[in-house]
């Protein structure tokens, strides 16, 4: 996965110094999102699946609607069905996802 700096750039007015706070802030609490989502599933509470999903592709929608922010939307419908048996596998595709996504924004960091 590769992310076009210009375009994020371009969507944060212009500012780098923004985009970086957002990226170093993604890269950190992200962690957390991801470990919300999965308490949510092993204990089989929707409402909490959804809500932590919806947080997440909040954070990953920063850096466009790639696959990642699909991935957390799908998982947060999941939540909202209260049919949570697909959700495991989806969490699965997610964290692939993101550990793509927080590749490619420590590569724009280093630009």
């Amino acid at each position: 996965m590769e992310l076009d700096t210009e375009e994020l750039l371009e969507n944060f007015g212009g500012d780098l110094e923004l985009l970086q706070q957002v990226m170093d802030l993604f890269i950190r609490d992200c962690p957390n999102l991801m470990a919300e989502i999965r308490d949510a599933m092993e204990r089989q509470d929707a409402d909490r699946l959804q809500s932590s999903a919806h947080s997440l592709k909040g954070a990953v929608g920063n850096f466009g609607q790639g696959a990642a922010f699909q991935t957390a939307l799908d998982l947060e419908k999941v939540g909202k069905s209260r049919d949570l048996k697909n959700a495991p596998k989806l969490y699965r595709e997610l964290a692939l996802q993101i550990e793509a996504l927080n590749l490619a924004l420590g590569k724009v960091l280093e630009k």
